[in-house]
């Protein structure tokens, strides 16, 4: 089955662009029935919409390979996104290594486009505010602690007047004993009152 023997994609806000890529490297959107270039599919992505690119011969898929080269050709600078360790690892990896690591993108791109349709229908659920919590930002400016109350607390009162009870009692203790009474205070061995 070749790709012009495919049904032609039905007009619809979801459904995917189908292009087809001819040998001679031209690429033709059966939904507009009409010949587009790379830049002209980056433009409809970038607009939302949803894009497949198939070989017209094979019928293969080939829509990574036609992002990847739109990526490479148009914005060069958003391929540093990837890390380089990553980039490493899918060249030297195995078929198990790729198959393992794609599996875990395919889950990260999932649960991120769950997000995205959480918050289309709770705000409060938005995934880019979620997600700010697990990077790193400017220290938040904190608020001002409140002022102190007017008035000190009742407890604070109560020991300030403990304190001064206590004072005058210990006054009072001190002055009941007095120096004299202590045994050697009139001799040059006079041991000072404790105060």
């Amino acid at each position: 089955m070749s790709a012009d023997e495919l049904p032609a994609e039905a007009p619809g806000e979801n459904a995917p662009i189908c292009i087809v890529r001819y040998p001679n490297r031209r690429f033709y959107d059966r939904s507009q029935g009409r010949y587009v270039t790379l830049p002209e599919i980056g433009a409809m992505i970038r607009a939302g919409k949803t894009v497949t690119v198939r070989e017209a011969r094979t019928n293969e898929d080939r829509t990574s390979l036609i992002l990847t080269q739109i990526l490479l050709d148009q914005f060069p600078e958003r391929i540093e996104f990837i890390p380089v360790p990553i980039l490493h690892l899918m060249i030297r990896a195995n078929a198990l290594v790729l198959g393992l690591l794609r599996e875990y993108l395919r889950q990260g791109l999932f649960s991120l486009e769950q997000w995205q349709r959480l918050a289309t229908a709770n705000p409060f659920a938005a995934p880019m505010e979620w997600l700010k919590g697990f990077l790193p930002s400017q220290p938040e400016q904190q608020e001002p602690p409140p002022a102190p109350p007017a008035e000190p607390a009742p407890d604070v009162e109560a020991l300030a007047r403990r304190i001064v009870e206590l004072e005058r009692r210990l006054d009072a203790f001190r002055n009941v004993s007095a120096p004299n009474d202590l045994p050697g205070a009139n001799g040059p061995d006079a041991e000072a009152p404790v105060s």
